[in-house]
């Protein structure tokens, strides 16, 4: 995850050092389980979601806080000023898909989670 995160800055320092800071809103029966931001530049947007307090969550069927047993219907609000509708997760290198409901854009905390509990999503700006 570290080393991920520091190829990440190493290439795009000007993301995590100039990128605008985004609080993100989970919302969901999980919402209070997740912390997440997100860094905007004009070259792209960086997300970062981690859980929190999952303790309670995992049981021993599945014991790491991911997929959709876990999340259920948990989800995160992006703002209108992100654009892409996917992302690529820097850890795992899975396509996360950004779905648009009621005029907003959301993305499942299942999906981002899937295969692991911490994740750092990609999306560079379109020229």
């Amino acid at each position: 995850i570290t080393a991920a995160g520091m190829r990440f800055r190493r290439r795009y320092s000007e993301v995590v050092l100039d990128g605008a800071y985004v609080p993100l809103q989970p919302e969901g029966p999980a919402a209070d389980r997740l912390v997440a931001f997100a860094r905007h530049h004009a070259s792209g947007t960086l997300v970062a979601v981690v859980p929190r307090l999952v303790a309670s969550l995992v049981v021993e069927a599945h014991p790491l806080p991911v997929g959709e047993a876990t999340w259920t219907s948990t989800r995160i609000l992006l703002p209108d000023m992100f654009q892409s509708m996917h992302y690529q997760h820097l850890i795992t290198g899975e396509t996360i898909q950004i779905v648009r409901e009621l005029d907003r854009s959301v993305v499942s905390a299942a999906e981002v989670f899937r295969t692991n509990p911490v994740a750092l999503l990609w999306a560079p700006t379109r020229e």
